[in-house]
């Protein structure tokens, strides 16, 4: 018997620098409304080196020197929960080291998954400031949204 073939990562790196692909994701599933010029410019950066533990893991993308957003699609909401605050720590050193405005996580969720422990855990944090997001976006809409990007 031959084992499944895994499922497509959401979260392609190279793919995600096109202009094509993360700009419809960003506008329409995040509701950001940055100016046309901001996706001219699309970057990889590289995450916390130091306690890489603390960091979940996933696809970082800096988007016109303005918006840094961590992509996340394999993830457990009890895992993460309890390092919430030092994610968003770690998220705000990143986004001021970098010049960026605003920090976005945006976690992939499966049908069935329940995020109340990390829903709780978010509006618990009392964040410093509003430039840093939380995204709960079901997977199949970030699917759905990403289908045309091999065109």
């Amino acid at each position: 018997m031959t084992a499944p073939a895994p499922a497509q990562r959401l979260f392609l790196p190279a793919e995600l620098t096109r202009r094509a692909v993360l700009e419809p994701l960003v506008r329409d599933e995040l509701g950001c409304t940055c100016p046309d010029a901001v996706f001219e410019h699309i970057v990889l950066p590289s995450g916390p080196s130091d306690h890489p533990g603390d960091w979940p893991e996933g696809v970082l993308v800096g988007v016109g020197g303005r918006l840094l957003i961590l992509l996340v699609e394999d993830w457990r909401p009890a895992e993460l929960a309890p390092r919430l605050a030092a994610v968003y720590a770690r998220a705000r050193a990143l986004r001021d080291a970098g010049g960026y405005n605003r920090f976005r996580l945006v976690l992939a969720v499966a049908d069935g998954v329940d995020t109340a422990s990390l829903e709780t855990a978010f509006a618990d944090l009392a964040l410093p400031d509003e430039r840093l997001h939380l995204h709960l976006v079901p997977a199949a809409a970030v699917r759905a949204r990403l289908a045309g990007r091999s065109a």
